[in-house]
């Protein structure tokens, strides 16, 4: 489309789109569909899950992937190992500010005390607690997370409540509970 309501250049439609349903972009689905512009058909309609090695979606740098296997079917290969630490999004931390304040304040306090994992922006991406790595990176996605939970916390859930009744919890909620997730409870071998 010509134009930019922000009065810069042309913005123009590449027709590149972000298909994995199950990632941040899917607020944006979830309003269409609450307000009518979108179909309900939509929910479904894009990428659900991703496989073993999608694309890269791999668990650490040395791109681990691990073969769980199913049942009745040949062992797991490689065989599973012990997972060690891993590495830490502090954003996590705030998130969990509704469900174990305390906890969740004292690790932000810890990361930033143990490691060089605050800086003029506030936290950086992610540290690996094993080596001490800090990603000395910004993520407007992890900046997003932690302005919405600390919103929530300081001003009574003022961003959580337009988003859990009138149209989303009539039109999107019962979506949700047709969905079925075929990750397994419970903890990984």
């Amino acid at each position: 489309m010509a134009g930019n309501y922000r009065g810069g250049p042309d913005v123009y439609y590449t027709c590149h789109h972000y298909g994995a349903f199950n990632t941040e972009p899917r607020i944006a689905s979830y309003l269409g569909i609450a307000a009518g512009q979108i179909p309900p058909e939509h929910y479904f309609g894009t990428f659900r899950t991703f496989g073993m090695d999608g694309a890269g979606y791999t668990s650490d740098q040395e791109r681990t992937t691990v073969d769980y296997g199913y049942g009745e079917c040949r062992p797991a290969q490689p065989v599973p190992a012990r997972y060690g630490h891993g590495v830490v999004a502090p954003h996590a931390s705030f998130l969990a500010l509704r469900y174990a304040e305390g906890d969740a304040l004292r690790n932000l306090a810890n990361l930033r005390r143990d490691f060089d994992a605050y800086g003029p922006g506030g936290f950086y991406d992610a540290v690996d607690v094993t080596s001490g790595q800090v990603s000395k990176r910004y993520l407007a996605l992890d900046q997003g997370m932690v302005l919405a939970a600390l919103g929530n916390a300081l001003a009574h859930d003022v961003l959580r409540r337009p988003f859990s009744g009138g149209a989303m919890k009539e039109r999107v909620a019962p979506l949700m509970r047709m969905e079925e997730f075929s990750v397994p409870r419970g903890p990984r071998p």
